[in-house]
């Protein structure tokens, strides 16, 4: 019986074959759209982190333009004094 199947799982007659093959794009389209979404989710994880950081440099070189020290600059930003002076290094 080319062409049709009586088999509920058939994957050898040329219906149920097309009917897996619109299956399994179906199920590669999905999996597309969840690693897209998926990385589109650790991007903006990464742009805030980054974000964060470029912004505390920010701060960190304006309050040493006023002379301030690592301990006051971590006080006033609410950070780790060892983070304030790996900045500072960075900013030498």
């Amino acid at each position: 019986m080319r062409g049709r199947c009586h088999w509920i799982f058939c994957n050898i007659c040329l219906l149920c074959g097309k009917i897996l093959n619109y299956e399994a794009k179906d199920i590669l389209n999905k999996g597309r759209e969840e690693g897209r979404k998926e990385g589109l989710k650790e991007g903006r994880k990464e742009g805030l982190k980054e974000g964060r950081m470029d912004h505390l440099i920010v701060q960190v070189q304006k309050k040493l333009e006023k002379g301030k020290s690592a301990e006051k600059i971590a006080d006033d930003l609410e950070e780790e004094v060892a983070v304030i002076e790996e900045i500072i290094d960075k900013l030498k």
